[in-house]
């Protein structure tokens, strides 16, 4: 059985975007009344189905297997991410490196200004990729009032900070499933979008806790730690791989300005109010901090490794691609038959690196089996439900996109014609704002994004992209964002003060995203990347086989010297502890 989509089940164009969008606009409903996003989920696949059943005719089976293939495709390929990286992090607090890596942030320097770019932007973008949904805002805010921020300063701070690729890049993942577009393409192009944010940042960030005079005597570790996040932020989404753009920017500029600030200090030293700040009273040995820090480091040399093209093209000879019968060339969309294929890649995936590199931190701190399936059973608990949401959320997309409804709403928006490239982080914008999640945005926006770009003449990755690139600066004004940053500071019903400090920041980086968007559609038009979409196991994977197994050999052997060197490390720091304490009971 073949069913063709149906664009316009009304005879006006306009009458048939709108009831196409019911389901954005219930989904954004829902979202913004605080039901739970697994709830508002399955409400909205339930409407969406209504709507491609009754309105667009689709066939309940195809309606039914489109909703449910959308849903697998993001188990599998975010699910795996999100639980790996959650168990890494619980891992981390439950050996107290957490406690040593801050520890070894606040101990650089003692002035205030420069203490924030290290733990807002630094410190924050580092747990932003690693743990994502607030994460970084609550503990990096309650570490800046710990050392002695005002706490409304400490709040607005860190969510003005909050612009990245988002948790383990899973955003642009995203982006680029539920587009059809290279999700590299849509990393590259967001890498030549925010990296330019990234640079004014620290200027923004000291300018509003210290004013014109207290940011011109700390310039030059400002422009620094610009020039080095923003450059190691570019690099990384352009040739490296989208999952770890924030952790080897937020890394390079720490080592950077550790460097830099042992031969640089101010001349005074500044802080946000007259309070004692809070500094530990016990010496941490390098050791120490270095172990704290290792794991990190291997699993960003597993994602380095992970992203050479070899490696890569060796990795997916071992990936199955099922054809979904019920789907495959049975939708018919602007002539063409839809090919439907499940692919089981999990070798190649980021969260099989992730859960490796959390496999080996557990080794090198010793932490015991019981322990290791007590982590992974609250990682399971915790993500579970909004796992089963965001899941449920693409399945949505998965439908609106092949009964015909996006394809509704982009005939509609096309009209705006050669201004659309300004509108494109505007939606991002929105999405984010109301939901309080880049991946529901993107979800919910990119194929709409791609298809009106197509339309009109645009190329869909810039528009992709900038759905992104809007959608980071929103979550500085995010419910959610603001509400874990009032807690984690003790501003628990003064959300409304956050709101209106951070909103007029948020407004300002949408509108330069906007002029930037559009400048890159006309006049740098050279800024977009070219890209393929690649299905299946070409012969050039097949002839790669051979070199990334020799590099996958190389990487394993430098990450067993580098465990193995941690281990030393810890060890010998316990025998220290031990005898420190022996000396003191004496």
């Amino acid at each position: 059985m073949m069913w063709e989509q149906i664009i316009t089940p009304f005879e006006n164009q306009y009458l048939s975007a709108f009831v196409a969008s019911i389901p954005i606009s219930f989904l954004f409903f829902t979202l913004y009344s605080r039901v739970r996003i697994h709830i508002a989920g399955f409400l909205t696949l339930l409407v969406t189905t209504g709507v491609a059943i009754f309105v667009y005719g689709m066939p309940f089976k195809l309606a039914a297997w489109s909703s449910f293939y959308g849903g697998m495709t993001g188990m599998f390929s975010i699910g795996w991410i999100m639980l790996s990286s959650l168990f890494l992090y619980k891992l981390t607090v439950k050996t107290g490196q957490i406690h040593i890596i801050t520890w070894s942030i606040q101990s650089i320097t003692r002035d205030h200004r420069l203490q924030c770019l290290l733990v807002a932007l630094c410190l924050g973008a580092f747990l932003e990729n690693l743990a994502g949904y607030s994460t970084s805002v609550a503990i990096t805010s309650g570490i800046l009032v710990a050392l002695g921020f005002r706490p409304i300063y400490a709040a607005v701070l860190c969510l003005i900070t909050s612009i990245s690729f988002g948790f383990m890049g899973v955003p642009i993942i995203t982006a680029g499933l539920t587009s059809d577009i290279d999700m590299m393409a849509v990393s590259q192009m967001v890498g030549r979008q925010l990296p330019i944010l990234s640079f004014l940042l620290p200027f923004w960030l000291v300018f509003i806790l210290a004013g014109w005079k207290g940011t011109k005597e700390v310039w030059l570790p400002i422009l620094v730690c610009g020039i080095s996040f923003a450059g190691v932020q570019w690099f990384a989404a352009n040739y490296i791989f989208l999952s770890i753009v924030n952790t080897l920017a937020a890394v390079t500029t720490m080592i950077i300005m550790v460097f830099f600030l042992r031969n640089w200090q101010p001349k005074d030293v500044w802080h946000s109010q007259k309070t004692s700040s809070f500094y530990p009273n016990e010496k941490i040995s390098f050791s120490t901090v270095l172990s704290a820090w290792l794991p990190y480091i291997i699993m960003t040399i597993f994602i380095i490794n992970w992203s050479f093209k070899p490696v890569q093209d060796f990795l997916n000879t071992f990936t199955v691609y099922v054809a979904v019968s019920t789907l495959n060339n049975t939708i018919i969309a602007s002539g063409k038959p839809i090919e439907v294929y499940l692919s089981l890649s999990l070798l190649s995936s980021v969260g099989t690196v992730i859960f490796i590199s959390a496999i080996i931190n557990a080794y090198i701190y010793k932490v015991c089996h019981k322990e290791l399936i007590t982590l992974l059973g609250q990682a399971v608990r915790n993500l579970f439900l909004p796992l089963v949401g965001i899941s449920l959320i693409i399945g949505v997309s998965y439908l609106m996109n092949w009964s015909g409804m996006i394809a509704s709403m982009a005939n509609v928006i096309a009209s705006a014609n050669g201004l659309l490239p300004m509108f494109a982080p505007i939606l991002g914008w929105l999405g984010v704002f109301i939901t309080g999640s880049d991946v529901s945005s993107n979800t919910l926006m990119a194929k709409l994004q791609a298809n009106t770009a197509q339309i009109v003449g645009f190329d869909p990755v810039l528009t992709v992209a900038a759905n992104h690139s809007g959608g980071a600066v929103a979550k500085m004004i995010s419910p959610e964002a603001i509400g874990a940053a009032a807690s984690a500071t003790g501003l628990n019903g003064r959300e409304d003060d956050i709101f209106s400090y951070t909103l007029t920041h948020s407004l300002f980086f949408l509108s330069f995203l906007c002029f930037l968007t559009y400048l890159q559609a006309y006049t740098f038009k050279w800024l977009i990347p070219s890209y393929h979409k690649v299905l299946g196991i070409t012969a050039e994977m097949v002839n790669y086989k051979i070199e990334g197994y020799k590099l996958m050999i190389l990487m394993l052997g430098l990450v067993l010297v580098l465990a193995l060197f941690s281990s030393k490390l810890k060890g010998k720091d316990n025998k220290q502890n031990e005898h420190t304490n022996r000396v003191k009971t004496l």
